[in-house]
């Protein structure tokens, strides 16, 4: 069967509901069910869907992703898993380690598969796929059924079901499509300025390189922002999703390793950064906002180089031809997320400020960027003095102006050495100091001291005269 809706309309309960619901118990090592998926987070976000429904069935749901500690995958797929929802690689990591066996597997499931043809992972399924149940059941699921999905489709599908669903047009929610016409220096200054007004916003770009250096840029401005990318650490990348889950940061700055299943509420805007490859990058990245009949407004930073693509793009989605000039009142003011308090002993990592926490620092220092040292307002200025006397019970306390004090260096007490004064330390000028004189010293006093011997004393040959051999050319042989 093959499954095509919009991102954001259900396709993992479309699916995994059929799945929880037909799966037997398993055997060690042995899963009834694959669901394979082309990013660990999309892993992880299946089987967090999954595995709250699939535990009123007593039917066990786990997440096989690289990067992640693969002695611990073992344990849980030793211990007996039902379902499996896993990356193509590390499954076959576990295959090859005898660690997987998938003669049991009767479902399996290709989410996102354009997506995984298109990472290069078709191998991987091909050799995942032949190794289960010739009579499974194989579903393939996208929000584009076109190209390398198609593609799929024929080579593991035999005569499959094709079912579309389009949503009802007040259920799709509403996206405004912007196109501005920026240079390449005023596009930071220009997404930093939108998730400042509309709150929690997804922002793309083209390169890994490209994300690290928008997201260091963001937070020199005051915008918090966190990466997510294929170089990012699992721990990181992790950690950024949640960040920007609880509200911790405004911004997420992502490849394209976050445009396809990723799923966070109340994404108020997403910004091409850099515009997509092709018009289904486009979707997918763009399906990040409106989802699930909220609003949102998509804004694509268009470069001189890049008007054609984007005229491309705009008659691919029938949206108005041409690139605007920015205009800000075109974005709906949002909700800037506000930081949670994190658990008691974790500390603040530095520079961890949302927008909104800079804007109301500002404003409580009479507008003026100067840093509060982290404190929710005022400078410096602002402290109270302290005074020596509040010290707590028990500390020698006075105020500055009681403490001993010495108005020059003529006003101090002698300062003394074995209850001396200074003047009684034993010192020397240069000129007492006893000094050896150079007649004094051990050895010769002079050169002309000392005995050297001449030339003709040396053991030897006294001239070139005594050497054994020929005194001269005139006495060697001559040469035949």
């Amino acid at each position: 069967m093959c499954g095509k809706a919009k991102t954001g309309s259900g396709k993992t309960l479309a699916f995994g509901l059929p799945v929880l619901q037909t799966v037997k118990t398993a055997e060690p090592g042995r899963p009834r069910a694959i669901i394979l998926v082309p990013t660990r987070e999309l892993a992880t976000q299946v089987k967090e869907e999954l595995e709250p429904i699939g535990a009123a069935r007593d039917i066990k749901v786990a997440a096989i992703y690289g990067g992640a500690d693969i002695e611990k995958q073992i344990k849980k797929i030793k211990a007996g898993v039902e379902v499996i929802a896993a990356t193509p690689g590390r499954m076959i990591d576990l295959i090859d380690r005898k660690e997987l066996d998938l003669t049991d597997v009767g479902i399996v499931v290709l989410d996102e598969a354009d997506r995984m043809a298109d990472m290069g992972f078709l191998p991987c399924v091909r050799r995942i796929v032949e190794q289960t149940k010739p009579e499974r059941q194989t579903m393939l699921f996208s929000a584009t059924l076109d190209g390398a999905a198609d593609g799929l489709a024929r080579t593991f599908l035999k005569d499959p079901g094709k079912h579309s669903v389009q949503a009802k047009e007040e259920d799709m929610g509403k996206a405004t499509h912007l196109f501005w016409a920026s240079s390449v220096d005023q596009r930071v200054q220009l997404s930093a300025e939108i998730v400042r007004k509309a709150g929690r916003t997804v922002l793309f770009t083209r390169t890994k390189h490209g994300a690290d250096r928008l997201t260091e840029k963001l937070n020199a401005m005051g915008v918090q922002a966190a990466v997510i990318h294929g170089g990012c650490s699992q721990a990181a990348r992790d950690r950024s999703l949640a960040d920007f889950h609880r509200g911790r940061v405004a911004a997420l700055v992502a490849t394209d390793v976050a445009a396809r299943g990723i799923h966070v509420e109340k994404v108020a805007c997403v910004v091409h950064h850099d515009l997509p490859d092709s018009p289904t990058d486009y979707q997918h990245r763009s399906g990040r906002t409106a989802r699930a009949g909220e609003r949102g407004v998509v804004v694509s930073l268009v470069t001189p180089d890049q008007r054609r693509h984007a005229k491309n793009v705009q008659r691919h989605f029938k949206f108005p031809n041409g690139n605007t000039q920015p205009n800000l009142e075109e974005i709906e003011a949002g909700e800037v997320p506000v930081i949670v308090d994190k658990p008691k002993g974790e500390r603040y990592e530095r520079g961890e400020r949302t927008a909104q926490y800079e804007r109301a620092e500002r404003e409580h220092n009479g507008g003026t960027d100067r840093p509060s040292y982290g404190r929710p307002g005022g400078g410096r200025d602002d402290r109270p003095a302290r005074s020596y006397g509040s010290k707590p019970a028990g500390r020698p306390g006075y105020a500055r102006d009681d403490r001993p004090s010495y108005a020059g260096r003529d006003d101090r007490a002698p300062r003394s050495y074995d209850n001396g004064p200074r003047s009684d330390r034993p010192a020397y000028n240069r000129d007492d100091r006893p000094a050896p004189a150079r007649d004094d010293r051990p050895g010769y006093a002079g050169r002309s001291d000392r005995p050297a011997p001449a030339r003709d004393d040396r053991p030897g040959y006294a001239g070139r005269s005594d050497r054994p051999g020929y005194a001269g050319r005139s006495d060697r042989p001559a040469r035949p």
